[in-house]
């Protein structure tokens, strides 16, 4: 829940947004879980990193949300409204493994084991997290865009079940489902959520895959958004390429 002290200085220049319904019901459907601002910063990258450092205290993570057209779906309450899945309750790599089945196409042939490459028809588990280390990297390089978001949450990964995000539209997800997949790529990677479009989700990694690890992780991420695979890459072999020691993951669903 947002409390006006927590906002500071930024709470003359953004809006509360209500979302009718998304973890909250009786007289609490009002209660605003998002605070945006009115207008595109063009220092979101340093205002996001700062507020993130300050999580602990204030209990806002930091978002830079990106729009389809003016506000879509920010201001268009183009959210859903159910309640999702309690993320502590979802067994991550159950729930991997059957999104994983349901984009295996019925049958076999030698284009599927082409993009499907190094790994079989069945998933092929957990990743090990990473032990890399990597400099710091600023969110300066990082591409943001678009508007500063806050969400009050326990942890970063629970922000797109708190405010019921539906950027998977055509894929049958529940954000508390890819709140625990967030949360595990937390704990393994050090993989944030550091930004959020109509359709689009960007992570930010402290500790990114090696080349060596990098398929097994790239297989968590077909699972997840296929299309970074059938409408991106190419393949999965293409996409771990793409991501081995690399600072930010990039997901799109079409």
């Amino acid at each position: 829940m947002f409390r006006a002290k927590n906002l500071g200085s930024l709470s003359d220049v953004g809006t509360l947004v209500d979302v009718p319904g998304t973890l909250a019901t009786g007289e609490d459907a009002k209660t605003p879980l998002l605070w945006v601002s009115n207008e595109r910063l063009s220092d979101i990258a340093k205002r996001a990193e700062a507020l993130a450092r300050d999580f602990a205290r204030t209990g806002l993570w930091p978002l830079a949300l990106d729009t389809l057209g003016e506000d879509r779906p920010w201001f268009t309450k183009e959210l859903m409204y159910d309640k999702p899945t309690d993320p502590r309750a979802v067994n991550v790599e159950e729930f991997l493994a059957h999104s994983w089945s349901q984009s295996m196409p019925i049958g076999d042939d030698e284009d599927e084991a082409e993009w499907r490459a190094p790994f079989g028809r069945e998933f092929p588990g957990l990743a090990k997290g990473s032990k890399s280390k990597t400099e710091e990297v600023s969110y300066d390089d990082l591409e943001f865009k678009g508007r500063l978001g806050l969400v009050p949450a326990l942890r970063p990964a629970d922000v797109l079940a708190a405010i019921g995000w539906s950027g998977p539209a055509n894929y049958d997800f529940d954000m508390g489902q890819v709140a625990a997949v967030l949360a595990s790529w937390e704990d393994r990677f050090g993989a944030y959520v550091v930004g959020i479009g109509f359709d689009t989700l960007t992570l930010f990694v402290n500790r990114p895959p090696s080349r060596d690890e990098a398929a097994q992780v790239a297989a968590e991420h077909f699972a997840i958004c296929p299309d970074n695979v059938h409408q991106g890459s190419g393949s999965i072999e293409a996409l771990a390429e793409s991501i081995a020691g690399e600072s930010s993951w990039m997901f799109w669903w079409d």
